[in-house]
């Protein structure tokens, strides 16, 4: 099984509702998006594809 994940800043509520309609799923969050350190909380979304 494969899987494809990404992250979205908490803050993008348009990005996580586009993506949950695309059949990402919230499984975490992080307390910085893209690189550690950030200061940019996101939620982490994944969709099986495979």
């Amino acid at each position: 099984m494969m899987r494809c994940s990404l992250e979205v800043e908490e803050a993008n509520d348009r990005a996580i509702a586009f993506y949950e309609r695309e059949g990402f799923k919230r499984v975490d969050t992080t307390p910085d998006c893209g690189v550690k350190g950030s200061g940019i909380p996101a939620v982490i979304m994944e969709k099986v594809i495979w």
